[in-house]
């Protein structure tokens, strides 16, 4: 193997490696979202704080990436795939912080029933086993990128799980603003918004990893 082609395959091992290591960051913002929605105690305020310093760290963690990728020499294409991936993934923090402001107002206007509540938990508790994998998937994306195919298929299912959960909060939507102030249905509709762009976040993130697997096959 010559020089270049060495040192071109090294800095490609470098930036995967590093999209591990940020994915692993992202999922930390959405298993500390699921955990606290798990538990059910209303403590915003350092959910808030957690998150804040978790999205930091992504953020550092995105733009060493994406300054790697412009030294690179690997192909424009594959540049452009990269960087989608890594956008995904770091806009699954920014909404995982979202909710996490949301579930904030809502408290401040007199919280949600239990019931409510555990529908909010699934959604959170399926983004995060999404990003569980996708950090895991990262690790084998070299040396296995077929499974790391499967691996995409399982998150894709996981969505659609999260599609019929998202479903049933949809239509219990009216039951529970009876009763609530305007503001509390505003804000509870938004954090029903925002859960579902987290799950869906998750499965685009899942389109862009198949694509970075498959070139590797």
């Amino acid at each position: 193997m010559s020089s270049w082609k060495w040192l071109s395959r090294r800095m490609e091992s470098e930036i995967i490696s590093s999209l591990a290591e940020h994915a692993g960051k992202v999922r930390e913002a959405t298993r500390l979202l699921a955990e606290h929605l798990l538990k059910g105690e209303p403590d915003e305020d350092s959910l808030v704080r957690e998150l804040n310093r978790v999205e930091r760290e992504a953020d550092n963690a995105k733009r060493a990436i994406l300054e790697s990728l412009a030294r690179s020499v690997m192909s424009r294409e594959e540049k452009a795939e990269i960087a989608r991936f890594v956008q995904s993934v770091d806009l699954i923090a920014a909404y995982a912080k979202a909710a996490a402001l949301r579930l904030k107002s809502l408290y401040k206007l007199g919280g949600f029933e239990e019931s409510l509540r555990k529908r909010a938990s699934e959604l959170a508790t399926l983004a995060d086993s999404s990003m569980s994998l996708m950090a895991a998937a990262l690790s084998k994306i070299e040396d296995d990128p077929m499974e790391v195919i499967t691996m995409a298929e399982r998150i894709e299912d996981l969505e659609e799980r999260a599609d019929t959960v998202r479903s049933r909060l949809e239509s219990e939507m009216d039951a529970a603003c009876l009763g609530k102030s305007t503001a509390w249905c505003i804000v509870y509709h938004k954090l029903v918004e925002t859960l579902e762009a987290l799950t869906d976040g998750c499965e685009e993130a899942a389109n862009s990893l198949r694509i970075l697997a498959l070139v590797r096959t």
